[in-house]
């Protein structure tokens, strides 16, 4: 071997572990490589990624910052930073630092797509105070059409970027636009064919779209890749249930729950295609079970679909106690819902109350001080003011009692019926509904008639 032949570095050698899945090592390596030369920024960096694999989000972000102080310009380690503060959900951080790697380095089409994500992510924090509605992404179009032009801009550098492309079509369909939205998700497929997530994407807008058939060859493809997606069999058996297909579906929900059987989800959709195969006892128990797994937050419509079963096996009195409980936690869910919007009134008021008092003593003492005679707005703000701070806060006096006696009723609110949906899911009950019947009487105030339970995804 000659003197001259190029070797590799020790950092290759770190990143090489990393990359195998050896997160310890790696982060032993990069440990030797910090101690052995400190002032090498991109180990510094590299270190901090390794430890947010490792889980140690904190840890990793002094790493970047180490980077950071020993060399401003680069452009890795204000994005790692970024992707690190992303992930620990400091949002508003994280973007700064991703704008500035971008600055940096203009054509780093990965980077771009982080902005796109923490532009989403921002925008949904800063209406998590305001009433969610049932289509999950209406009121939130302003933050996904900002998204949409960093993903653009990434599919400029990088066209070929298949997560690009599904969140785009994530955009598209946020912003009402089906067509582009459809044309995104089979881009995403078409160039990368491995890439389960923007399957799994496709399927859920095509299911959306009422096209269950197009759906489930979708969902083929995702548990083809990935056969221990559970979610995947789930969806899957869902598409078969309402292909009519209720036998096969049966064998999806069991292999959802070979891979997680602590989900309570796929056992409330065996249930369901039991319930359209008349066999309404196993059904039930599947309700049972699932109610059981979800230790207190299955949603309404469990509850329904076990009152359905009950009443088909002749149990009336049982049928009539299961559906009475899913009506409570509807009226319970509009309770939190009206809440929210009554205390943002309210702080709205104990606001508006002093600083209306506190303008017209300004405005009065003004005019004294000046010579002049008063105005009369002084005398209607002040009076005003403190009217409308007194109700406010006698308003937040009765509705912290009355919430505290709600909490005292339900020590531990189901998710069902929780004032917003912290996930971005489909506003119902914390799930998402595969039920075009279900979101059009739901969007209309009502609550749905239907003949049979609810599939829940």
């Amino acid at each position: 071997m000659e003197d001259t032949e190029r070797r590799s570095s020790p950092t290759d050698e770190c990143w090489s572990l990393f990359t195998r899945g050896n997160l310890e090592e790696a982060l032993a390596c990069y440990d030797k490589v910090v101690a052995r030369t400190p002032k090498n920024a991109s180990a510094w960096t590299a270190r901090g990624g390794v430890l947010l694999a490792l889980g140690q989000g904190d840890e990793a972000v002094r790493s970047c910052d180490k980077a950071i102080r020993l060399n401003q310009d680069d452009a890795a380690a204000w994005l790692t930073r970024g992707r690190i503060l992303l992930f620990l959900g400091s949002i508003r951080e994280a973007l700064e630092d991703i704008e500035m790697a971008i600055s940096l380095n203009p054509k780093d089409a990965s980077a771009w797509i982080d902005k796109g994500n923490a532009q989403i992510l921002l925008g949904q924090m800063a209406k998590m105070t305001k009433s969610y509605h049932l289509w999950p992404f209406r009121g939130i179009a302003e933050e996904f059409a900002t998204a949409s032009v960093s993903y653009k801009k990434a599919l400029e550098l990088n066209p070929n970027d298949s997560h690009a492309w599904t969140y785009l079509g994530t955009c598209y369909i946020a912003l009402a636009r089906y067509d582009q939205a459809a044309e995104s998700y089979d881009k995403a497929v078409a160039v990368d064919p491995t890439n389960a997530a923007a399957w799994s994407f496709r399927a859920l807008f095509s299911a959306t779209r009422s096209l269950y058939r197009d759906s489930l060859e979708s969902l083929e493809m995702v548990v083809s890749l990935d056969p221990k997606h559970a979610s995947g069999w789930n969806d899957r058996g869902i598409m078969l249930v309402a292909l009519g297909e209720d036998a096969q579906a049966v064998k999806s929900f069991d292999r959802a729950l070979t891979i997680n059987d602590s989900s309570w989800v796929p056992w409330h959709n065996r249930g369901v295609a039991l319930a359209h195969m008349g066999r309404h006892a196993e059904a039930l128990d599947n309700y049972d079970k699932a109610i059981r797994k979800s230790q207190g937050h299955a949603p309404e419509y469990t509850w329904e679909a076990r009152a359905f079963s009950l009443a088909k096996l002749g149990r009336d009195e049982e049928a009539k106690q299961s559906s009475d409980r899913a009506q409570s936690m509807v009226r319970e869910r509009r309770y939190w819902q009206h809440m929210q919007d009554r205390l943002f009134m309210i702080l709205l008021g104990c606001l508006m109350g002093p600083t209306m008092v506190l303008a017209g003593l300004i405005l009065w003492v003004t005019e004294v001080r000046i010579g002049r005679q008063p105005l009369q707005l002084p005398l209607v703000l002040i009076p005003l003011g403190t009217a409308l701070s007194v109700l406010s806060f006698i308003s937040l006096h009765r509705a912290r009692q009355k919430l505290r006696t709600t909490v005292a009723r339900h020590a531990q609110p189901s998710a069902s019926f929780m004032p917003f949906c912290p996930d971005g899911a489909f506003r119902i009950a914390g799930c998402r509904q595969n039920l075009k019947l279900l979101w059009k009487a739901l969007e209309a105030g009502q609550w749905p008639n239907v003949s049979g339970p609810l599939l829940i995804r």
